[in-house]
């Protein structure tokens, strides 16, 4: 789902179920990174200055497959397709803000700070706390990480958690070590 021209009077990128009635005032638009990358919901799109902005949503793409009902962080080769997706976003479109694009719902928007978190930490070399930062003022939107069964959970994982594991395996040359199509393999509960 990609917005790559800029014609003033085109439609709403997005299926209208994603800004019929919305209040502008409560939909997410989020700097991220400086002014050059949002994180935004689908719904607030919608406006019409399109010539500024490039939109992309990867909620087809990159999809977590829950084994129960757990909410986890996405799997290292979301990690790994996303931040290829947002670099060669960012080198495509040098002159426009990336606006990354998810559902309204607050576990889609939770893995969605976490991709762009994971970015800030692979590519720009920042600290957890420093990438937290970024999303603090919208952190209310976000739901914490469990684990997969039914029951109440009694610990609940944070953005900032994941982000520093991954900060850990990447100091330790563990995220480049890996063959991708074995870890999709052993990764999917499907298989």
């Amino acid at each position: 789902r990609d917005s790559d021209t800029c014609n003033q009077d085109q439609l709403p990128l997005f299926p209208k179920r994603f800004v019929e009635g919305a209040n502008p005032d409560s939909m997410l638009f989020h700097p991220v990174i400086g002014n050059r990358v949002y994180l935004a919901e689908h719904r607030a799109t919608s406006f019409r200055d399109r010539c500024k902005y490039h939109f992309f949503s990867t909620d087809d793409v990159l999809v977590y497959v829950p084994f129960c009902d757990d909410f986890g962080p996405m799997n290292l080769s979301c990690v790994e397709r996303f931040v290829d997706i947002l670099e060669q976003k960012i080198a495509d479109f040098p002159d426009h803000t990336i606006v990354y694009c998810v559902e309204s719902d607050p576990r889609k928007l939770t893995n969605a700070a976490f991709l762009l978190g994971c970015y800030m930490i692979l590519r720009m070399q920042l600290s957890p706390d420093a990438v937290w930062s970024a999303f603090e003022d919208v952190s209310d939107s976000f739901s914490a990480f469990r684990d997969c069964t039914y029951e109440e959970p009694d610990f609940h994982l944070s953005l900032v958690d994941c982000w520093g594991g991954l900060m850990r395996a990447n100091s330790n040359g563990w995220v480049d070590m890996y063959d991708m199509e074995e870890y999709l393999h052993y990764d999917s509960p499907l298989e």
